[in-house]
């Protein structure tokens, strides 16, 4: 069974602006970092006050989030930011010492529900996705059924995240909050699919009109029983009024494997020039990110992965990062 998204013209002019940088021309180290205002930090802090009190857990969060109303003009800058400016920001500036890993989840649930609509990412409903290390290899995430990155140590190539279960859903925004970091590495890597999108016009424009015409994608979704695969046929690259990208290539190689089709030259080289240039160190900006912070990421503006980590031996100190994924005002 098969997903058809619309394919679009090929743009073929070079883009400008906030949203073409790489790691040599980003304008400031810092100025992807946002910082609570003092009043959202006091609302938070007043909120959480109250669950410790009333005894209420994550779960009666969920479904009845903080009040924290002065957060609500800071996220019409964070979307703003998200959609026009570089495509990504680090939400800054909460005393995580502060607060138990299951108030951080909390918080960012709050203040996420006034980002946009929180999805679903899995078939047990969670939309507060763990990420952490659950003893795959870099093997095991191609050879084997259902294995995921967020499941390995290993690295996270370059991509852009998609949900699974509804045809109907996009997801405009990924957020992740740490509430434990790796003992080494584990940094998050983002590129701009403008500035990959500039460099392949430049260099390789034969290749351009592929990566604009459909490619078969596994959508990864995971099946209640009698239900059958389904592949979504999707361009990488779109254009309408702002570029678009879709992009894993470990989804792209199992969707051509889910319909036993072969996969071309053509369509071959036009994922290995994106695999060269996502490798490249001068593309990718890098970032540690610490307990108590989030990075939010424009799905369709950002490719995002990670390096490999080490685990501290200690159990209770393991890596381990919350998922968001949004639908928003994209």
């Amino acid at each position: 069974m098969k997903y058809i998204l619309e394919t679009t013209p090929v743009y073929r002019s070079i883009f400008t602006g906030f949203g073409v940088w790489c790691h040599r021309n980003f304008p400031h180290a810092d100025s992807w970092n946002y910082h609570l205002s003092p009043a959202t930090l006091n609302e938070i802090y007043n909120a959480v006050q109250e669950v410790r009190q009333t005894g209420r857990n994550l779960e009666s969060v969920i479904e009845e989030s903080f009040s924290i109303p002065s957060f609500e003009e800071e996220a019409i800058k964070v979307l703003q930011e998200l959609k026009t400016g570089c495509g990504f920001l680090v939400l800054q500036g909460l005393p995580a010492e502060k607060y138990t890993d299951d108030e951080i989840c909390m918080v960012y649930w709050s203040l996420s529900n006034f980002l946009g609509t929180v999805l679903v990412q899995n078939i047990q409903g969670d939309r507060l996705y763990s990420v952490f290390d659950k003893g795959y290899s870099q093997d095991d995430l191609i050879s084997k059924s259902g294995v995921r990155g967020t499941q390995s140590r290993a690295p996270l190539a370059p991509h852009t995240d998609s949900a699974p279960l509804f045809r109907n859903q996009s997801v405009d925004v990924v957020g992740m909050f740490v509430l434990k970091p790796a003992k080494t590495g584990g940094d998050s890597l983002l590129i701009s699919a403008k500035t990959l999108h500039n460099i392949i016009l430049e260099k390789s424009p034969e290749l351009l009109e592929r990566l604009y015409q459909s490619y078969y994608f596994d959508r990864r979704a995971e099946l209640q029983p009698g239900e059958t695969p389904e592949t979504l046929l999707a361009p990488i690259f779109s254009y309408k009024n702002c570029l678009s990208v879709r992009y894993s290539k470990i989804r792209i190689f199992k969707g051509y494997e889910a319909e036993n089709l072969p996969i071309d030259s053509v369509t071959l080289e036009s994922i290995g020039v994106i695999e060269y240039l996502i490798k490249q160190d001068k593309i990718a900006i890098s970032l540690q990110l610490n307990r108590g912070e989030m990075l939010l990421v424009n799905n369709y503006s950002i490719l995002h992965g990670r390096t490999a980590f080490e685990d501290d031996p200690q159990p209770e100190k393991k890596r381990r990062l919350m998922r968001i994924w949004l639908s928003s005002t994209f």
